[in-house]
C-alpha cells in the first residue's frame, strides 16, 4: 500500500493512500503533521479500522445536500465555518470518534485565536451536522450536548443624548447621498442595513411614510445577494418619521417603481465597506462617539424605549420574532422607560 504527502494550492497539507485501488486522503495543517497521519494510514489500513466515515467526509456532504434548501447566505457563512473553523481541528476525527474533551479542546482554541462569537457559530453549526448524523444512525448520541456553548457577549452601545441625535441627522441629511439619506433612514426606522439597501421606490409610500420591508440584501465575497428577510417577522411595513421623508426625497429614481432607493452615482448599491468608512468620516466631522452601521438600529431602539414606547412595539418595529430576544437585547434601557412610566402616571393623575 503505497503513500504519499504533499501540499494543495489552498496551504493545506495531504496525506494520501491507495488501498485496493481506492484513495484514502486525510488533510493536515503541516507537513509535519500530514507525516504522522500518513504513518497511521499506513498501519491501519484503512486509516482507522471500520470505525466509519471521518467527520470531514460527512459534513462536505451534509453540506452539499443542504445547501438547496437554505439561504445563499447561510451556505456561504457554513461552508467557510467549515473550510476554516471545524475541519483543520476535527476534520479527520472518525465520525464516532469525537470525545468532549476534542470539542472542549478546540472551543477553547478557537475562542482564544478567533472570538467568543465565531467559537459559538462554528459550535452551533457542529451541533446541527451532528445532530443529522444521530438522526441518520451513524452515531449514537451528540458529543455537542455535553460541552457548554461559548457564549458571545452582547455589545452595547452607550445611547445618545437627544442633542447627539439631533445633530447627526442635521450631519446626515447634509452628507454625501445615497449615504447620508440611507444613515438617516436607519436611525428614523431600525431597519438593518441590508433591509434597506433591498428597498425599491415601490416599497415606499413617501405620502403615508411607510416603508414596506419584503426582501433584504446580503454582502456575500464582494457583492450584494438579495433574498428574503431572516425570519417572518422581518416582513413588515414600518412608518418613519418627518426627516426620513425629508432624506428620501434627496434621492433620485421616484418615478421609477423598480429602481433600488439608495443607489450610488454609479447605478449601484454602494460598498459595505465604503458604507462603513463613509460613517467613521461623518462621525469624525461631528465630533460624535464612534459605532458601527448596526448600530444605528440600536440607537432607534434606544430612542423608542426612552420615549415609553411598549417592548411589544419595539420588537414589532425591529423585525424581532420574539419580544423575549428584544428584552435580552435592550433590557438594560428599561431602567430609564421606568421612570419615564412613572412621569407618565403623575400626568395622567394630575389631568395633563
Amino acid at each position: 500500500m503505497a503513500g504519499t504527502v504533499y501540499q494543495r494550492k489552498d496551504g493545506r497539507w495531504v496525506a494520501a493512500v491507495m488501498r485496493d485501488g481506492k484513495r484514502i486522503a486525510r488533510y493536515a495543517r503541516s507537513r509535519e503533521e500530514a507525516e504522522q497521519i500518513l504513518q497511521e494510514l499506513l498501519r491501519n489500513g484503512d486509516g482507522g479500522g471500520a470505525r466509519g466515515p471521518r467527520l470531514r467526509e460527512y459534513a462536505e456532504e451534509w453540506l452539499r445536500l443542504h445547501r438547496p434548501e437554505i439561504r445563499v447566505t447561510t451556505a456561504d457563512q457554513y461552508e467557510r465555518l467549515l473550510l476554516h473553523h471545524v475541519l483543520p481541528a476535527l476534520g479527520d476525527l472518525p465520525l464516532d470518534g469525537i470525545r468532549v474533551e476534542d470539542l472542549r479542546r478546540w472551543l477553547a482554541d478557537l475562542q482564544e485565536r478567533r472570538s467568543k462569537k465565531t467559537a459559538r457559530l462554528a459550535y452551533g453549526l457542529l451541533r446541527k451536522i451532528l445532530n443529522d448524523a444521530v438522526a441518520e444512525g451513524k452515531i449514537a448520541e451528540n458529543p455537542t450536548r455535553r460541552v457548554k456553548a461559548p457564549r458571545a457577549p452582547t455589545r452595547r452601545i452607550d445611547p445618545w443624548s437627544a442633542e447627539q441625535i439631533r445633530a447627526f441627522i442635521l450631519g446626515a441629511m447634509n452628507w454625501n447621498p445615497p449615504h447620508g439619506p440611507l444613515f438617516a433612514f436607519l436611525l428614523g426606522t431600525g431597519a438593518r442595513i441590508g433591509e434597506a439597501l433591498a428597498l425599491r421606490w415601490g416599497d415606499v409610500d413617501l405620502q403615508a411614510g411607510i416603508a414596506r420591508i419584503r426582501r433584504s440584501a446580503t454582502w456575500v465575497r464582494g457583492d450584494w445577494v438579495f433574498g428574503e428577510p431572516k425570519t417572518d417577522a422581518g416582513r413588515r411595513d414600518v412608518h418613519f418619521p418627518e426627516f426620513v421623508l425629508q432624506a428620501l426625497r434627496q434621492l433620485p429614481g421616484q418615478g421609477d417603481p423598480d429602481r433600488l432607493i439608495f443607489l450610488n452615482r454609479y447605478d449601484r448599491l454602494p460598498n459595505r465597506s465604503d458604507v462603513g468608512e463613509s460613517l467613521r468620516r461623518l462621525l469624525r466631522r461631528l465630533g460624535l462617539p464612534r459605532i458601527r452601521i448596526h448600530d444605528l438600529r440600536h440607537l432607534h431602539a434606544a430612542m423608542l424605549i426612552r420615549s415609553g414606547v411598549d417592548v411589544k412595539t419595539v420588537q414589532q418595529r425591529l423585525g424581532h420574532s420574539y419580544a423575549g430576544f428584544t428584552l435580552q437585547v435592550y433590557g438594560h434601557l428599561l431602567a430609564d422607560s421606568d421612570v419615564v412610566a412613572a412621569r407618565a402616571v403623575s400626568r395622567f393623575l394630575s389631568g395633563e
